[in-house]
């Protein structure tokens, strides 16, 4: 079986979850003083027409699975 074969028998959900990307970014805030300051990380999930979900991927797979089932424009 070659790739493109595989792809081709994947369905629309198991596509979209290999097409969405993910990536950390830092989390920011401000103290007291209005001076800001890195408190942690979240992730982003981007999808292919490059949409952004912070921290949601399920919201990122349900949006991956309308774009691939929209027409080709």
């Amino acid at each position: 079986m070659t790739n493109e074969e595989w792809i081709k028998q994947l369905s629309r959900k198991a596509l979209a979850e290999r097409l969405i990307k993910s990536k950390t970014v830092p989390d920011y805030d401000y103290d007291y003083d209005d001076n800001i300051y890195c408190c942690g990380e979240f992730t982003v999930y981007v999808t292919s027409d490059c949409f952004d979900f912070c921290e949601d991927f399920d919201g990122a797979l349900q949006h991956q699975c309308w774009w691939l089932a929209q027409e080709h424009s």
